[in-house]
């Protein structure tokens, strides 16, 4: 059942994905400093990212309405002009976003061209991945293609159109013209006076944090990534000679970082190559098709053949899931050990403060470490994906149910048949230490709010109280510009509060000190400063090492023409790469959700316009729109599983469906399906962490894309995914335990004598878990799993013994000994599954399909069944042996011989778990198969039990008593007609020897 979109936007997480926590400045006009314009600037660039994101989700999710318009037939065509007028109302509206995005863009490149700082990289990522977006989308030209034929239709009658044609005209070259956002940013820049100084800090700024690895979080290194061959780029097409730009960056060193990373992820389903770009762009920009060195980088597809496989070996995450694993296991042992000191620190009052100190210090460092692990581990999957995306799977390796398939979309290529089951596995294996690491920071962040506040205060005083006014009293005494804006920076952030609270016995002892006691000492508090004062700290750093001049060139920490001393630079340094560090801490949820978020292992809306239309019919597929859009002549629906999503644009007016995506090419739901197929007895517990995904990518697809209809196809998705995983789930488990239970019946002699016994072992498997979970959240829904497996699997136990009843109506009563076994089997399966699993009864079931519920009813289906066989086939038809005491069928042929139903099919689950067991079992079961004996006789009564064995009884006697009575005549005629000296004949001499005693008399 669909849950409203309002609760399940309130219902997916516990915490927002927005991956952008934007900063208001409004406290810091309280210190009265000299920032105001500077943080006016701020939240200008804030606003403008906000918004340009908003501009992404648009372009992205953008869906070509041309193909959903309807064609009208020859019949209706003096209605043309209606339908010009209703398709350009309808595209008005698209284009009406294309228009605000081409206003957007605008404004942002003057903004970004009049204000060059460190600060401005985020936006400069935004225009470069809308412009990548932009020529990408092939439907956005087609859409403005037909807009434009309308509105010269519908125009005719208009007044004043050419405002109209000339926005028309301008929108056109901007959807025309590739990379027209970056063209027009680089006009707007180079009206900046010595722009290229900027350019060129900026370029050095990000190799320094590439090489060194300054970026906490993996968006910060993906951004500096895409930015990068844009500012080269921009940089070297200046008017300036562009070797100055390789006298403070080698070129070696942009031509190591872009073969380190010649595949960078953009958006979910695309990627970037700085290679590709560099080439692309220096069409548009003359002056960089000089620069060779860098334009004979090869692209992804050029690799030659040894480098590209060199590659694998870094973007593969099997390749280092040993070491993630290691990795793993580590930190959350260390993780759980800081926890708990930090609980027992909490219980105990008046503990040693310096230890308290290292406790609170310890678990900083942990939290650190975890979101610098997470950030790693996350950003191997976005790079494994681009790198898949880069590299199509060239020739799909065919099974039996795909040799039919004429041809493979291009998705299915990337994704589908582009992952071996080992990177299948390793990816399952990421995802899992992923959550369960996320999970685990998640629920202490209460818990250890205080401590990373205290010790972010600490940090914090401790620079500004002490490091600054160190600095204030040497290096900076005679500079005064530069000591006001340390000075402001003591201001903003010092807390001298903290200091007044120190006992009068550690103050006097303090006095006696000689270098300590000119040292400020405060109490650390659980008080962290604010987002808006770090970023201003951060800024005022900045500037103190620019020389506050923001376009001084060379204005980073390794500026060599600095007149700060180097041990002064390297605190500054050290210290402004911690706020850095603190914003991530401070915003500890978001953070978490951010490092947590595998939404993107579904999208796939870039394949979705590009992939080719096939039409289909009766296959199970994931078409992206509702189902009940689908009309009752609509072929698909009456087959085995149903649609999930139907994709508007194709599904045309003719009413044909059409395939789009086959729900094998979802990698979600491969995971899950390689831990069940793959029957991985490590990964069976994590079989429901891959749909997580799906909560992620709701989630983005309702926060951060704000699109409801492609929350409705996750949804959709999920509703055909979780079905299907409780069947093949189920299966899973009732094979297991079946398989177990016969493995305990065999007989023990049998395994003894064989060389290969072990084959016959049943490896356990860790179930209990699973079938323990009453609580799954999905999309906003609570299932109940546990109740869920519980009602699948009294349905399978039933359809067992139903088998195993057919099974046996369609052999002879000799098969009786095999029933037996079965129901053995299957019962002792039942009793070890009860043991997790609260089902029905196996008695109940037992009786349900024997049809033996009722109080009065004492016949039963194995009992008519049983009588049935013994009357038509038994008894006339087979003999008693003497000698083996066994009744074996006659050598004669009965004229009318018995109608028996074929044998059903069924999976080996439904016998004995696996193929080598049924072939144990059945070698014992083809023992009792040529005769009925005494162990035939046992089983039927034990399967009828004294409930239905009377009722059997009591038809033989009342058979054989007909038979008596239908002989008696015939009989005491017999008598009658023979001699009266042949008396009663003897039995012990058997058949012939009466016979013959018979014939012997008459003779006489």
């Amino acid at each position: 059942m669909a849950v409203p979109i309002e609760e399940a936007m309130s219902a997916l997480s516990t915490f927002s994905l927005e991956y952008f926590s934007f900063v208001e400045y409004s406290d810091v006009s309280a210190y009265r400093l000299s920032l105001s314009e500077d943080t006016k600037a701020l939240n200008q660039l804030n606003s403008l990212i906000r918004e340009g994101k908003e501009m992404e989700s648009v372009l992205y999710t953008y869906r070509s309405c041309v193909k959903a318009l309807p064609q009208l037939p020859d019949s209706m065509k003096q209605n043309q002009a209606d339908l010009y007028l209703e398709t350009y109302q309808v595209l008005d509206l698209e284009m009406s976003r294309l228009r605000e995005i081409q206003r957007w863009q605008a404004s942002a490149s003057s903004k970004l061209a009049a204000d060059m700082q460190r600060s401005m990289l985020k936006l400069l990522d935004v225009l470069v991945q809308l412009d990548h977006l932009k020529n990408a989308k092939a439907s956005i030209p087609n859409d403005f293609s037909w807009y434009k034929r309308t509105f010269t239709q519908v125009s005719i009658q208009w007044q004043d159109i050419d405002s109209m044609r000339e926005e028309l005209d301008d929108l056109q070259i901007f959807l025309s013209t590739r990379w027209a956002i970056l063209l027009n940013l680089h006009v707007e820049m180079f009206r900046v006076n010595n722009v290229e100084d900027i350019l060129q800090v900026l370029i050095v700024f990000a190799v320094e944090s590439l090489e060194l690895d300054f970026a906490l979080l993996f968006p910060e290194r993906h951004v500096l990534l895409r930015v990068l061959p844009v500012l080269v780029v921009l940089a070297t097409s200046s008017e300036k000679d562009s070797e100055s730009l390789y006298k403070r960056v080698k070129i070696n060193r942009l031509i190591n970082v872009f073969k380190n990373d010649p595949v960078i992820p953009a958006f979910p389903d695309l990627h970037l190559s700085p290679a590709a770009i560099l080439k692309e762009l220096s069409m548009y920009f003359p002056k960089f098709s000089a620069q060779t060195r860098l334009l004979t980088l090869p692209a992804p597809h050029e690799l030659p053949p040894r480098e590209a496989q060199e590659y694998p070996r870094h973007y593969l995450i099997v390749n280092h899931i040993g070491a993630i694993r290691a990795e793993h296991d580590d930190f959350t042992i260390r993780f759980a050990l800081s926890l708990n000191q930090l609980v027992l620190l909490k219980s105990m009052d008046g503990a040693d403060i310096e230890w308290c100190k290292e406790v609170k210090g310890i678990m900083y460092d942990m939290v650190v470490e975890g979101f610098q692990l997470l950030s790693r581990w996350i950003a191997r999957i976005w790079e494994q994906c681009a790198w898949k995306f880069s590299r199509p799977c060239k020739d799909p390796v065919l099974t039996e149910s795909l040799e039919a398939a004429a041809s493979f979309s291009d998705y299915e290529k990337v994704v589908r048949y582009n992952y071996s089951a080992e990177e299948r596995k390793a990816l399952v294996e990421l995802v899992s230490y992923i959550k369960s690491v996320g999970s685990m920071m998640q629920r202490c962040d209460t818990l250890a709010a205080d401590a990373l506040w205290e010790t972010i205060h600490s940090e914090v005083q401790e620079f500004v109280q002490n490091t600054l006014a160190t600095m204030l009293k040497t290096s900076f005494r005679k500079k005064k510009d530069l000591s006001r804006i340390l000075s402001d920076m003591r201001t903003l952030s010092a807390d001298w509060m903290a200091n007044t609270s120190k006992p009068e016995s550690e103050l006097q002892t303090l006095q006696h000190g000689s270098e300590e006691s000119k040292r400020s000492f405060f109490y650390s508090r659980p008080v962290a400063p604010t987002a808006a004062q770090i970023h201003c700290l951060q800024f005022l750093i900045y500037e103190v090492v620019s020389g506050g001049n923001m376009r001084k060139p060379g204005g980073l920490f390794g500026n060599s023409g600095s007149e700060i001393p180097a041990n002064d630079l390297k605190q500054l340094e050290s210290f402004f790469y911690k706020l850095s560090f603190f914003l991530h801490i401070l915003d500890y949820t978001v953070t978490v959700a951010t490092l947590t978020d595998l939404g993107f292992l579904w999208f796939r809306e870039f394949y979705l316009e590009s992939s080719r239309v096939i039409q289909v019919s009766g296959v199970s597929f994931v078409l992206p729109i509702a189902a009940s859009d689908i009309g009752e002549d609509d072929a698909l629906f009456g087959y085995g599983w149903r649609p999930t999503l139907i994709l508007l644009e194709a599904v045309p007016r003719s009413g044909v469906l059409v395939l789009i995506f086959p729900i094998e090419c979802s990698l979600p739901w491969m995971l899950v399906d390689y831990v069940i197929e793959s029957q991985n007895a490590g990964l069976l517990e994590s079989v429901l962490i891959p749909f997580d995904i799906y909560n992620d990518s709701a989630q983005h697809a309702l926060v951060v894309l704000k699109q409801r209809f492609l929350y409705d196809e996750i949804e959709a998705e999920v509703d055909n995914c979780f079905d299907i995983f409780v069947l093949k789930l189920c299966e899973m488990i009732f094979t297991h335990y079946k398989s177990w239970a016969a493995s305990e019946l065999l007989d023990p002699s049998f395994l003894f004598a064989l060389d290969n016994g072990e084959k016959f072992s049943v490896q356990p498997k860790r179930f209990t878990a699973l079938l323990k979970m009453t609580r799954v959240k999905l999309l906003g829904r609570t299932i109940n799993l546990r109740s869920l497996i519980a009602e699948r699997m009294n349905k399978v136990f039933r359809d067992n013994i139903e088998f195993l009843f057919d099974r046996f109506e369609s052999q002879d009563l000799c098969a009786v000994v095999e029933l037996e076994k079965l129901l053995g089997i299957l019962q002792l399966a039942h009793q070890l599954l009860s043991r997790d699993l609260s089902i029905d009864s196996f008695g109940l079931m037992l009786n349900e399909m024997q049809e033996n519920v009722s109080l009065v009813s004492y016949s039963s289906r194995l009992a008519s069944q049983i009588w049935t066989e013994m009357q038509n086939d038994f008894l006339p038809n087979y003999i008693l042996c003497n000698t083996t005491q066994r009744f074996v069928r006659s050598s004669k042929v009965s004229v009318l011989p018995v109608q028996k139903p074929s044998v059903p099919y069924a999976k080996p689950s439904f016998y004995c778990g696996t193929q080598d067991l049924n072939s144990a079992h059945q070698s014992f079961a083809r023992l009792h198969s040529g005769f009925f004996g005494i162990p035939h006789m046992f089983a039927i009564v034990r399967l009828l039990g004294s409930r239905s064995l009377p009722w059997l009884i009591r038809a033989l006697l009342d058979h054989i008593s007909n038979k008596i009575t239908t002989l008696e005549p015939m009989i005491t005629g017999l008598q009658e007609a023979l001699p009266k000296s042949i008396g009663l004949l003897p039995f012990d001499g058997g058949v012939i020897a009466t016979l013959i005693s018979a014939s012997c008399s008459l003779l006489k």
